[in-house]
């Protein structure tokens, strides 16, 4: 926490319009001493408004947002200036841009929550802002117009820039239930098509977010924990912070409206995250229980069965392929299994493919999976190979393993000698 240097500063200076970080500066829409201004503190120096860049204004600010290098300010004459801001370490050099009347737009000032700019390459000939007064959430044009009321019970909106893939930006909005967004393409904002054309998603969360964290594909926000005391009067309230994955809901939605390669680039820029083996896990499991329930319309119109292999074929260009697949398949029903592998290409297929890339325990995983699907003398011939790849390894754990399964699931005699007589032989 810091003060500002002097009582005298801290009475003259009341903000208005908001805070928000811009790189190394913290920047207050504010009153100086009943004088509209923008202030910029650098977080390096000690908190000084005589010493902050200050930018005049011809009306006191309501609502501040950047993005980028982009800072809109909209003032309480309904004009939103455009600043464009560029910072080298502690140096700082603030050029305006322009100024856009929304006098047109019936803005409720006392109402007015936030304003952001819809992302679009045509912001500077075509400008779009997002509108957020009391619940409704709507988008504006530069000429003042209402174009289209997005949401009618908002109560926070955030807007994200992504830069991943095709990605190229996110508008997200939480009506108290579920958070919903609009997917903005690289086409989309190049086409200025901004919300009107934007692929949508919903999620919902179970707690109440904050904030959206892109490069790692989720929500972050915060939970209520009440701890009530034996009286039943007395209670602790605590505010956990709690995340949810949104990258598998987003790759869903690409992969059922047909964008294969869209959804394999955005997904090829989180292979580095640890949980991204889970995430795709998740993404396997809910579309492989809605398939078998029945499938559902994709948007090209296809069956849902068409959406499981674009899947699985996204996949496949992970090295977690055949761990996602084989964890998916040991947390799911049984009777899910056969369209899951048809999908794969088959479970003996499968199982060689990992006995080839020495993933032994990952083929252990999926042998209850080949018993079940494929014929006893499949499934003896190849326990067999995976055995002779165990005690090659020299991994005594993994081959007991092996043996206690062939021994539960009945093996005949014959199949349990030439195991041993494989282990004898690698001793």
């Amino acid at each position: 926490w810091r003060l500002l240097r002097t009582q005298q500063q801290e009475r003259a200076v009341a903000v208005t319009g908001g805070l928000l970080w811009l790189g190394d500066h913290v920047v207050a829409a504010c009153s100086v001493g009943g004088a509209a201004r923008l202030l910029f503190f650098s977080r390096r120096r000690a908190l000084d408004a005589d010493a902050a860049h200050a930018e005049v204004l011809d009306a006191a600010p309501v609502a501040l947002s950047s993005h980028d290098s982009l800072l809109l300010v909209l003032c309480a004459d309904a004009q939103v200036r455009q600043y464009a801001v560029f910072a080298d370490g502690s140096s700082l050099r603030i050029s305006f841009r322009r100024s856009v009347d929304l006098r047109g737009a019936g803005l409720r000032m006392g109402q007015l929550r936030s304003l952001q700019w819809v992302p679009s390459a045509a912001f500077d000939r075509r400008p779009a802002f997002l509108v957020h007064e009391g619940s409704r959430l709507r988008v504006v044009d530069g000429l003042g117009r209402a174009q289209q009321v997005v949401s009618e019970r908002a109560e926070l909106t955030i807007t994200s820039g992504v830069h991943f893939g095709n990605m190229h930006s996110t508008v997200w909005w939480f009506d108290g239930a579920q958070l919903s967004a609009a997917l903005i393409s690289l086409e989309d904002f190049m086409d200025g098509a901004g919300l009107a054309d934007a692929r949508r998603l919903v999620v919902r969360p179970e707690f109440f977010p904050v904030a959206i964290a892109a490069d790692l594909g989720m929500a972050v926000g915060v939970d209520q924990d009440w701890t009530l005391e034996d009286s039943a009067i007395v209670g602790l309230a605590q505010l956990p912070v709690r995340a949810k994955l949104y990258l598998h809901n987003i790759l869903d939605r690409m992969l059922s409206a047909g964008a294969e390669q869209d959804a394999l680039l955005y997904a090829a820029c989180f292979e580095h995250l640890a949980f991204f083996p889970h995430a795709m896990e998740i993404l396997l499991h809910e579309v492989l229980e809605r398939e078998a329930a029945g499938g559902s319309d994709t948007g090209d119109g296809a069956r849902g069965a068409v959406v499981l292999r674009r899947v699985v074929a996204m996949l496949e260009n992970f090295a977690a392929f055949h761990e996602v697949v084989a964890h998916c398949a040991r947390k799911t029903e049984a009777a899910f299994w056969a369209l899951l592998f048809d999908c794969v290409g088959g479970p003996e297929r499968f199982f060689r493919q990992c006995l080839a890339l020495n993933r032994l325990e990952t083929a252990t995983q999926c042998l209850i999976i080949l018993q079940t699907l494929e014929p006893a003398t499949v499934s003896e011939a190849n326990v067999l190979a995976l055995l002779a790849k165990a005690a090659a390894a020299q991994n005594r754990e993994l081959c007991v393993e092996i043996l206690r399964f062939a021994t539960m699931a009945g093996e005949s005699d014959e199949t349990m000698r030439r195991m041993a007589a494989r282990l004898r032989a690698k001793q």
